[in-house]
């Protein structure tokens, strides 16, 4: 086998004859009716050698033949796995390469790469296709394209290894070994007699026979592979000689009629043209077959699909996906149905995974399926579902919706909040009524009246507001927003303004706003503990408890005494605003602030990405912003619209919270940061009576408290680049470097070199500086980078994943790590 492919090698395949390659096909020939059956063989001892072990456990002990057979050492089929992550391990060291793998299509990383750049990493990913190439979904399927021929789906899966820290397939085998190892010394144990005798000698069997099938697999792929690669350079001389119309043409030949065809004993003539044709047909109609769970054939036959028997829409997006699942163990959970192993990237933390089937090119993908802890699986999340089926899809219940005449309602916020009143109803969620304030049309907040601000615009005219055309705007983040909008059915949103000017009237009045309503905050904390109850009823009650604790009290007004605020420093890093109007009675508040096309526009909120763009204006907007009521102790009096921090007595008092927190996180954070990350941040909950009284004891100013890119816009003005920062609803009174640990973990990699938050660190202690005038100690401010760190892991990161859990948001794997990246450097810890 090893001598065969090593003279079918891809790079030599083009250089053979034909008759070379008949010969390589007489020797694939050989290879698999002569000498294949004790490979063949090693299938079926580790059926039968698993039956008898399962056969001498005990039952009702707990410990099942999978708990003595995994994390076996010397499994061929692990290798590929541990290169390809090895080689993620490589793209991680790389911050250009890595930012391009993560953020890439994987069209445009192949692109470059074989165009020249990154070189190194190009020759590792050739050494990978040449040496593992040939193991992958569909290895054994003669029509499916070789890594080597598309890397596609390597570079996809390469993506989501890169995405990952913390163990690696080689060390979650080693963990299993560890489990195997206990379940082997409890197993013997509790065995006695003929039973203890005979354990020994079929668990070693057992475990010998899983290595040789492994093993007898790995060699069948790469023979299958070969096959293919010989089969389709065959393939092109019988193009050039004009004998077939297409190179794989011949991939439907039998093998005796492909090496008559090499040695040129038959010619090809309209009987094999329609003999190709007629074969790749069959294919075709046989992948739109569905075959039922269970069949009985006599023997010699195959199973074919009857005219009533086959699903004439299986092949199509919206068939259902319907089999039997082939994993023990219970689970609960959302299923994330994954029809090809390059969607693996796709699974959550909590999720199950659904797919049609799995081939042993899946292997490079089930050491990242972990399970929620205290789950009653003893295996990773794995439902696979009989061959030949499809996926998930709604449209027969439509079907069925629309023959009632029901009609299917939008799934949105309106329908999010109906789910929350009937859990009410049912008891799931806490009876506490929410408050149900009056429906507010956005023409009469329109209306006013408005109030003017120091900003104002002369040629502003706002009695054109109420003809203005409106667009509502749709945010993929503000979902605590849209619910409350659903509740009201109103005005609460965000609304583009197109103004046309009176007749008349200069063009400069002509202009589109953006009209911002809002309830208020008491509205927006109940909806918080309800988000939390549904992730978890403890959850629920500790928001509950510690409602007026979770920096939404006084939000509403904060944001329009900021933008009242005659304040140069402040105003020239906000939006203009051109009014804001306070509907008390109607607990309705509004602003009315100027439109910032670069929110729509991909290519500028890219460049805020870039840390040698936007490096300047950062370092600019934090000189002149934490400069407002800069110093120690409470905040000066001329300093409105900051929240208050809380004291260390209070944050103790919350401990219940940031723990329940953590241990709701802790799936996704050991998924995206490692399995250490978890236990760093219970240790950062654990010192927290000591390192918060350190931070509420450093110098504190106005900082935003939600500062990231995707809250703010670089600006042109006059050649010169400013930071323009909206939705300041959470701003407060807290350390500076609140604001950059925030932004840095939503920045690109590249930002994260040492020398890079080297820079800025220092950059903004010297900014603040010179906008105050005074004296900044260098490992005071440092430290203080460390504790808001920490702060931001136990209370905004950790949030973030029950929004996570309704809504995925895909910029939160990539913002966990840069906390680590920060951490680390911070900190100068190692990296896990």
């Amino acid at each position: 086998m090893d001598a065969h492919a090593a003279a079918s090698t891809p790079d030599d395949l083009g250089r053979k004859t034909a008759r070379e390659l008949a010969a390589l096909l007489r020797e694939f020939r050989s290879i698999r009716l002569d000498h294949w059956t004790p490979a063949a063989l090693s299938d079926t001892a580790a059926m039968v050698c698993y039956g008898a072990l399962r056969s001498l456990l005990l039952r009702g002990s707990g410990i099942g033949p999978g708990d003595l057979l995994k994390g076996l050492p010397g499994l061929a089929s692990a290798v590929p796995v541990e290169r390809l992550w090895d080689l993620s391990r490589v793209v991680r060291q790389d911050p250009g390469l890595l930012q391009l793998v993560l953020e890439a299509p994987p069209e445009a990383l192949l692109a470059r790469v074989e165009a020249g750049e990154f070189a190194a990493f190009r020759a590792s990913l050739r050494h990978y296709l040449d040496t593992w190439g040939f193991r992958y979904s569909g290895e054994l399927t003669l029509t499916q394209p070789t890594p080597r021929e598309d890397p596609l789906p390597v570079l996809r899966l390469l993506r989501s290894y890169a995405a990952l820290e913390g163990e690696g397939p080689a060390d979650i085998s080693r963990r299993q070994a560890l489990a195997r190892q206990r379940a082997t010394r409890s197993a013997r144990g509790r065995l006695r007699g003929l039973r203890r005798a005979a354990f020994g000698p079929v668990l070693a069997a057992a475990q010998a026979s899983i290595r040789l099938r492994e093993r007898a697999r790995m060699k069948q792929a790469l023979l299958y592979t070969r096959l293919r690669l010989v089969a389709l350079a065959l393939g092109d001389h019988l193009v050039a000689r004009g004998w077939l119309g297409r190179r794989d043409d011949v991939l439907f030949l039998e093998l005796n009629e492909a090496i008559a065809l090499a040695e040129g004993r038959i010619a090809v003539d309209a009987d094999v043209k329609e003999r190709i044709a007629a074969r790749r047909r069959e294919l075709e109609a046989c992948q739109g077959w569905s075959p039922p769970d269970s069949f009985v054939l006599p023997a010699g036959e195959a199973w074919r699909a009857s005219a009533g028997s086959a699903v004439t829409d299986a092949g199509t997006p919206d068939a259902p996906l319907t089999g039997t699942g082939a994993c023990g163990g219970r689970v609960c959970g959302t299923a994330a149905v994954v029809l090809d192993v390059s969607g693996i990237d796709r699974i959550l933390p909590d999720q199950i995974l659904v797919t049609r089937q799995t081939d042993p090119g899946w292997a490079a993908v089930f050491f990242m399926i972990r399970g929620r802890p205290g789950s009653t699986a003893g295996r990773p999340y794995e439902s696979y579902l009989a061959a030949g089926q499809r996926r998930i899809a709604g449209t027969r219940t439509r079907v069925l919706l629309d023959r009632l005449g029901l009609q299917e309602p939008r799934l949105g916020a309106e329908l999010l909040h109906r789910y929350f009143a009937q859990y009410r109803r049912l008891g799931v969620l806490p009876a506490q009524p929410m408050r149900s304030p009056p429906s507010i049309r956005v023409e009469r907040v329109l209306e006013g009246p408005w109030r003017r601000t120091a900003r104002d615009a002369p040629d502003f005219d706002p009695g054109l507001l109420p003809q203005a055309r409106l667009e509502r705007i749709d945010s993929d983040d503000a979902i605590l927003s849209e619910i409350a909008s659903a509740r009201v059915a109103d005005s609460v949103a965000l609304w583009r303004l197109d103004l046309a000017p009176r007749e008349g009237a200069a063009a400069a009045s002509a202009r589109q706003l953006v009209l911002k309503v809002k309830s208020g905050e008491c509205e927006l904390e109940e909806l918080t503990v309800t988000l939390a109850g549904l992730c978890r009823p403890a959850l629920g009650q500790l928001f509950q408890r510690f409602q007026g604790d979770l920096g939404l009290a006084g939000s509403t007004e904060r944001e329009l005494e900021l933008y009242a605020l005659n304040e140069p420093r402040l105003q020239r890093h906000l939006p203009r605003c051109y009014g804001l109007q306070r509907r008390v009675n109607d607990d309705r508040w509004a602003l009315l602030l100027e439109c910032l096309p670069e929110t729509r526009d991909p290519a500028s909120r890219q460049r805020l990405r870039d840390p040698a763009v936007v490096a300047p204006a950062l370092l600019e907007a934090f000189g002149a912003i934490h400069a407002i009521g800069f110093g120690r102790g409470p905040a000066p009096a001329a300093t409105p619209g900051t929240g208050t921090p809380r004291s260390p007595e209070r944050m103790l008092e919350m401990l219940p919270l940031w723990h329940e927190l953590a241990d709701f996180a802790s799936p996704w954070f050991a998924r995206w940061g490692g399995p250490n990350l978890p236990r760093l941040h219970l240790e950062i909950i654990k010192g927290l009576d000591t390192w918060w009284q350190r931070l509420q004891a450093l110098p504190a100013a106005l900082v935003h408290n939600d500062f990231n890119p995707r809250n703010a816009v670089l600006r042109d003005r006059g050649g010169w680049q400013r930071l323009c920062v909206y939705d300041w609803e959470l701003a407060t009174r807290g350390i500076p470097q609140h604001d950059l640990a925030e932004w840095l973990c939503f920045s690109s990699p590249m930002a994260l070199a040492p020398g890079h938050l080297d820079a800025l660190l220092v950059g903004h202690r010297e900014a603040l500086i010179r906008a105050t005038g005074q004296d900044i100690d260098a490992r005071e401010w440092h430290e203080g980078f460390v504790l808001a760190l920490r702060h931001l892991l136990i209370e905004r990161l950790a949030m973030y994943t029950l929004i996570h859990r309704f809504r995925p948001l895909d910029y939160l794997p990539s913002v966990l790590r840069n906390w680590l990246r920060q951490y680390a450097w911070a900190t100068d810890r190692p990296r896990f």
